[in-house]
C-alpha cells in the first residue's frame, strides 16, 4: 500500500475532487453561449457540442484548461487527481507526517498484523490494515 494512495483517499474525504471534463464544459458554456445564435443552437451548449462532435478537440481543451488552472494556482494536482488549491497544504502535511512510515506485514502466529517503525525506530502495531498504520502515524504527528 503506497502512501500516495492513502493521501489521495484522505484528500477525497476532506475535499471535493474536481472533474476536469465537467469543469471544462462549464467554462466553455460560460465563454461561448449558443443562446445568441438562435435556431437549433438555442438549447445546445458549447461544451456538449465539442465533447460529442469533436472528441479529440474536446480532450485537447480539457488538457489545456487543466494545465492553465494548475499553473495559475487555482487547482492542486497530485497523481492525476485534482482539488482546489487548499488541498495542497494538507497533502504536504500528510507527506511530512508519513515520510518515515513504511508499513510491513508480520504473519507470525503470536502477533500477526501490520506494523511500522516511526522516525525514532520504535515499532508500532499490530494493525489490521496499512491504512491503520498511516492513521496512527498521523495521530502521533498531530499530537506533537
Amino acid at each position: 500500500m503506497k502512501i500516495d494512495d492513502y493521501i489521495i483517499d484522505k484528500l477525497n474525504e476532506e475535499f471535493e475532487s474536481i472533474d476536469t471534463e465537467e469543469a471544462t464544459k462549464d467554462m466553455l458554456d460560460e465563454s461561448y453561449p449558443f443562446i445568441n445564435l438562435g435556431g437549433p443552437f438555442t438549447y445546445m451548449s458549447a461544451g456538449h457540442v465539442l465533447e460529442h462532435y469533436d472528441h479529440s478537440a474536446f480532450r485537447e481543451e480539457v488538457n489545456n484548461y487543466t494545465d492553465l488552472m494548475v499553473r495559475d494556482g487555482h487547482w492542486y494536482e497530485f497523481q492525476n487527481n485534482y482539488w482546489g488549491k487548499s488541498a495542497e497544504r494538507v497533502a504536504d502535511e500528510y507527506r511530512l507526517a508519513l515520510q518515515h512510515c513504511d508499513p510491513f506485514q508480520v504473519t507470525g502466529v503470536k502477533h500477526p498484523g501490520w506494523y511500522y517503525y516511526d522516525k525514532m525506530a520504535f515499532s508500532n502495531g499490530p494493525f489490521n490494515h496499512p491504512y491503520d498504520c498511516y492513521d496512527h502515524a498521523l495521530d502521533q504527528y498531530y499530537k506533537i
